[in-house]
């Protein structure tokens, strides 16, 4: 079987220029919809986010990605598990399939993880809260608006 690229840097290279065609060719379709081009610039901004955790090397910045990551999919700890499993194992992936991928990369992953999830709780708590909240609001409004 061949894959289509040789190291995941290559491959974090052609994402990085798909990004930007992506972004080129939507907001160009934009036209002067000022509203539509602020939803394309947040819908891309979870690609840039995708490809900046893949590119990370250093645990702090790896740290903030999940974080980042974590909000953008729901603030389901599970879902954020998922994802950022899906996306180490697309990084760490070998060359040769019959090589197995290194156990001290996916521990190093799992120790992170486990490590932010008190953060990862406090921030779905707080968006939780926030929904509520704006929930309320909305309630209240709706309910003066019937007065």
């Amino acid at each position: 079987s061949c894959l289509p690229f040789l190291t995941p840097k290559r491959a974090l290279l052609r994402m990085q220029d798909d990004i930007q065609l992506l972004q080129q060719y939507f907001l160009e379709r934009a036209g002067g919809h000022v509203t539509l081009a602020r939803i394309l610039t947040n819908e891309m901004r979870m690609l840039e986010v995708i490809f900046e955790c893949l590119s990370v090397e250093d645990t702090d910045s790896l740290q903030t990605m999940i974080v980042v990551l974590h909000k953008r999919t729901g603030a389901d700890t599970l879902v954020t598990r998922y994802f950022v499993g899906d996306l180490w194992a697309l990084v760490t992936t070998p060359a040769k399939p019959t090589i197995r991928r290194d156990n001290t990369q996916n521990e190093y992953l799992r120790a992170v993880m486990q490590g932010l999830e008190p953060d990862l709780e406090m921030v779905s708590k707080g968006m939780k809260q926030q929904h509520w909240d704006l929930t309320k609001a909305k309630e209240k409004r709706n309910n003066v608006a019937d007065l």
